[in-house]
């Protein structure tokens, strides 16, 4: 008997630790002031040690799902921009357009910060470039440790 209840209470524990953010561990953290650091890994393990950083990089929810995102809606807007590329390549293409595409995780736009402001524009010769060719911003489906395997997600 005391196996099984001891079975119960780890199965629990860890189930409670694994889905920290959808149960009562949650509001243990919080009171806990347990501070989970997404941005910066060395720190989260530092400060809440190994067996907690490891845990609460399981449960990485950056973003919420998009009002109206079902299957139905990503196979029309699939199959919308598939016809375009059928269209497109019946068209005589004389030149392989020159494609760059920047992947730095380190680069970004400060001025996407509303606290500070500027002299003028730091990416001033970046602007001119995107505004001259095509150009627009990535949003990547990670945040914090694992954003080597966003590289190879199709």
């Amino acid at each position: 008997m005391g196996r099984i209840i001891l079975l119960v209470v780890t199965a629990a524990l860890l189930f409670s630790y694994t889905f920290y953010s959808k149960t009562f561990m949650k509001k243990l953290v919080d009171k806990a002031n347990i501070e989970v650091v997404d941005w910066n890994q060395i720190e989260n393990y530092s400060k809440n040690g190994f067996i907690f950083g490891f845990i609460s990089n399981m449960q990485n929810d950056a973003f919420d799902e998009p009002k109206g995102y079902t299957k139905k809606n990503v196979l029309a807007i699939t199959a919308k921009y598939n016809r375009m590329n059928v269209t497109n390549k019946c068209k005589q293409i004389e030149q392989k357009p020159n494609n760059i595409y920047l992947m730095s995780e380190a680069f970004w736009d400060p001025t996407e910060l509303s606290a500070f402001h500027f002299s003028e524009d730091p990416m001033k010769n970046l602007r001119r470039l995107m505004g001259k060719y095509t150009s627009g911003y990535n949003l990547s489906s990670s945040f914090g440790g694992g954003t080597a395997n966003v590289e190879f997600e199709r």
